[in-house]
């Protein structure tokens, strides 16, 4: 189905360990684990291939090797939202490029009473 996406990731490259390899800021604790790669659909990578994933890091095999730069931005639809979207207590709304609010998250500061 053709559903536009309901949200849009900002990471960076922070890291090349070698040739073919980047390294970005979307480790567990941003991308959900449980599902199998691609974990995210990179808007700015073709032909990328998602290898591995830590609490910090998710690790990408490419093929341009003379493109990419320690510290560039690239944008990222993520397969599973919940505990991107539970990280953080408010997320900002963007229309054609601009910041046109900000809504607080729901999902945070739940408290179970015993």
């Amino acid at each position: 189905m053709k559903f536009l996406p309901a949200a849009v990731l900002f990471t960076r490259i922070i890291s090349k360990p070698k040739a073919g390899i980047l390294c970005f800021d979307l480790g567990h604790k941003s991308i959900a684990p449980e599902m199998p790669f691609p974990r995210v659909e990179f808007l700015s990578l073709e032909h990328d291939k998602q290898i591995s994933q830590s609490e910090e890091h998710l690790v990408v095999e490419y093929d341009d090797l003379k493109v990419m730069e320690v510290g560039s931005e690239h944008y990222a639809i993520p397969k599973h939202i919940c505990p991107t979207v539970a990280k953080y207590e408010s997320l900002q709304a963007v229309v054609n490029g601009e910041i046109t609010g900000e809504w607080k998250v729901a999902a945070r500061n739940h408290k179970i009473s015993i």
